[in-house]
């Protein structure tokens, strides 16, 4: 499964799912989380996928942490971002998931790509 491919329900097989995002201020009709903006006072150096930082010992306090290179760590942050806090709050930077937007997409499918997009990033 891709997240191209995978339905909401799909989606939405982790408990949690839901719960860090009531917590969120959202925008609009579809309720939209707003992200806040933030200043980073470490230019990152090094760029590392979320999956290499295994332990919340480690201290990547010059690495921007991403997702871009498995659709399954995608959904695996989607389902319970809060999981990866610890791991992602030692770095300066993370840059939140892409689900696909493709057009050929329902419209609900890219209102729900979006709310998990930013939601993600709202929460870490």
């Amino acid at each position: 499964m891709t997240l191209a491919t995978a339905a909401p329900s799909q989606l939405l097989l982790g408990p949690d799912i839901w719960s860090w995002y009531f917590s969120l201020s959202t925008v609009g009709d579809e309720g939209i989380p707003i992200l806040r903006g933030s200043t980073i006072s470490v230019r990152p150096q090094t760029m590392t996928p979320l999956q290499n930082v295994r332990t919340t010992s480690l201290r990547i306090s010059d690495t921007l942490i991403h997702v871009y290179t498995n659709d399954k760590v995608n959904v695996r942050l989607a389902k319970n971002p809060l999981r990866y806090f610890d791991r992602v709050s030692t770095s300066p930077a993370f840059v939140s998931p892409d689900l696909s937007m493709y057009r050929i997409l329902p419209r609900s499918m890219r209102v729900f790509h979006t709310i998990v997009n930013r939601g993600v990033g709202a929460v870490l």
